[in-house]
């Protein structure tokens, strides 16, 4: 009698598990990115404690939802294969394919961060595995999902969106997570990294520098996409300002990772020339956060509906962020130091609203049922 209790009690369940993992998609891990670039940039802030444990407690959060997130999407494939197929053919969702990989990334970036503190060295071979893991989703990202647009799927110039740039711009996030974690490594594997991120640095920048370009001309060409993408304006920024934080970042990794090698009389001109690149395309970065805070504007001057696409608000303006911060530090520059900090409380205020909005479309369900990035 106890075990038929407990079999019947359990197929419910199931059932539960069953419906969740079907509806889950790909696009979800967006909130992942979203999540921890804030706890990043809160991290940031380490002579202000309050901050710092914020930062810390947002990116253990957002390592437990992506640890949830990770199993659900597992559960997608094992209990509904044909479902988890199917994604290869949507001319959206495999888009958000690239969320995944730059999801992984922030939780890689808060072991360089944070870890430390609360693992002790350990920490850095956690993040060192984890960016190879990330690298290498990146680069099957940057290649599979352009490779199943030209194959499997169907597509106009009239319905581009920047979610285009979604699958492209992951080998350069995952670029930043291997010069950020450079430092900390043994002399003898820094210079390795730094090529490494350099090459995934060079498979995303200047395709996804050329595709913004090309969405640029669809936007005048054919106007604005339709209110349901709205957010999708402020994908554009994101390979722009990932772009300018690896230069500024290598910048600053440079001359130590490349002193006891072959490059180390080159290793100050290197190093100058990235923050050149790097302050370019910051400021290329900045003339698009005032285009689409424009776009912004003529969308929300009607009612917009609320989407997961909306966490499109939060990433491309944190990366920006952490690229102002960085090029301020190197450049020693107050004025810079002063536009971080204020794009530090945009940042808040948009995480907090998008945050809320989704835990809201969560509970009522809103979110569980569409089929797209936007829809859903």
């Amino acid at each position: 009698m106890t075990f038929i209790a407990t079999s019947q009690s359990s197929f419910p369940r199931f059932q539960l598990l069953s419906h969740a993992a079907r509806q889950f998609t790909p696009n979800w891990f967006a909130a992942t990115m979203g999540t921890g670039v804030l706890a990043l940039i809160l991290g940031h802030f380490g002579s202000v404690p309050a901050l710092y444990q914020c930062g810390q407690l947002l990116w253990v959060f957002n390592a437990l939802l992506f640890a949830l997130f990770s199993a659900l999407y597992v559960a997608h494939w094992l209990l509904h294969l044909e479902t988890a197929r199917s994604i290869a053919g949507h001319p959206v969702l495999s888009m958000a394919l690239g969320t995944i990989p730059m999801g992984l990334a922030t939780i890689g970036n808060g072991f360089v961060l944070f870890g430390p503190d609360l693992l002790g060295p350990a920490a850095i071979g956690i993040a060192h595995g984890i960016w190879w893991l990330d690298g290498a989703l990146s680069l099957t990202c940057g290649l599979g999902v352009p490779f199943l647009m030209m194959t499997r799927q169907t597509h106009s110039p009239a319905e581009m969106t920047g979610v285009w740039l979604l699958p492209l711009v992951a080998a350069e996030v995952a670029a930043v997570s291997g010069l950020l974690l450079a430092a900390h490594l043994p002399v003898a594997d820094q210079a390795g990294v730094l090529l490494t991120s350099l090459v995934l640095w060079a498979c995303s920048v200047p395709l996804a520098l050329g595709l913004v370009v090309v969405l640029m001309v669809r936007m005048i060409v054919h106007g604005l996409p339709p209110a349901r993408v709205a957010a999708s304006c402020w994908l554009a920024l994101g390979p722009i300002a990932t772009g300018a934080l690896g230069m500024v970042l290598f910048s600053q990794a440079a001359p130590g990772a490349l002193a006891d090698g072959a490059l180390a009389p080159l290793a100050p001109a290197l190093a100058g020339a990235s923050l050149l690149l790097g302050t370019l395309l910051w400021g290329y970065g900045l003339w698009w956060v005032g285009l689409a805070s424009l776009i912004s504007a003529h969308y929300f001057a009607a009612p917009v509906p609320f989407n997961l696409g909306w966490w499109a608000y939060v990433f491309p303006l944190g990366v920006f962020t952490l690229a102002t911060m960085a090029l301020g530090d190197s450049w020693g520059n107050d004025t810079l130091g002063k536009l971080g900090l204020a794009l530090v409380v945009m940042l808040v205020c948009s995480w907090l609203t998008v945050a809320v909005r989704t835990i809201a479309g969560t509970w009522r369900s809103a979110l569980l049922a569409g089929a797209s990035w936007a829809d859903n």
